[in-house]
């Protein structure tokens, strides 16, 4: 827990106190806003400016007039420059209705022609935004580790079942991260969403019942975040019973076969 609560420290100073001055820039239907704090932790507005926006020019998020808007953003930059400051670094944000990320599968192409082409292919199938006026962008991601990675969280006595589960699949050529999740409130959001982003497939196992228990919390954050597949093995919504508890673990999907092919089910839930 120490060792958390250091990294977020350090994360929350970087972002007070940037190595590079960063800006931030708001664009709506009445004005543009901006400013920029210093770079030396104090929260002190190195500059800040506000510029009206002409009405009709943008509406509803949407630009009408290309024209007016940069001469807009030109003014508003005229405005910075009379306070005599330079940022090299602005954070642009978009709403999210206006636009559309997806993992996407296709053949091995040598032209990137070919690629642009077969990604827009794709995208007129999946997307609901009409992409011939949108702006596409794409990279490659390496097939073989991004088929073939994902992310176990545990806690308790299943964390040692999980490495062993781990441990005997990395033989097959499978990637897998295991993660000790030892409380449910604090939620670690900083390492799910990091593991969300990294491996892109989740397995959460507790001997819990699956409704408002672990995978319940990590399911809310990561919907909201960055959302996955996830595969579940827990007590799926059954009464408690008493036994052994590798008969249990058994009957309930907690074994190591079991798991694994909650495994192999992600990632097969990855490709589609």
């Amino acid at each position: 827990m120490k060792e958390n609560i250091k990294i977020n420290l350090n994360k929350i100073k970087k972002l007070l106190a940037p190595e590079e001055e960063v800006g931030a820039i708001e664009i709506n239907n009445k004005v543009v806003k901006g400013f920029c704090f210093s770079n030396d932790g104090s929260l002190t507005a190195k500059w800040s400016a506000i510029f009206p926006m002409p009405m009709g020019v943008i509406n509803n998020g949407i630009a009408q007039s290309e024209e007016m808007l940069t001469k807009t953003l030109v003014d508003f930059r005229k405005e910075i420059n009379k306070q005599k400051k330079a940022t090299p670094y602005i954070i642009l944000s978009l709403p999210s209705q206006n636009f559309f990320t997806s993992i996407l599968s296709v053949p091995k192409l040598s032209k990137k022609e070919s690629m642009e082409e077969a990604v827009r292919l794709n995208l007129r199938l999946r997307s609901p935004i009409p992409i011939d006026n949108a702006y596409v962008d794409w990279e490659i991601i390496d097939n073989s580790d991004f088929q073939n990675s994902y992310t176990i969280f545990a806690h308790g006595n299943l964390v040692h079942t999980a490495l062993k589960v781990a441990s005997n699949i990395e033989s097959e050529k499978i990637n897998c991260a295991v993660i000790n999740c030892h409380t449910i409130k604090p939620l670690d959001r900083e390492t799910i969403i990091k593991y969300a982003k990294k491996t892109k497939a989740f397995v959460i196992i507790e001997d819990h019942q699956k409704f408002g228990g672990l995978g319940s919390a990590i399911s809310e954050l990561v919907s909201e975040a960055y959302p996955i597949p996830i595969e579940y093995a827990a007590v799926n919504d059954l009464f408690g019973e008493t036994g052994n508890t590798e008969e249990l673990y058994q009957k309930h999907g907690l074994d190591e076969t079991s798991i694994k092919k909650s495994i192999l089910k992600v990632l097969k839930r990855k490709l589609n």
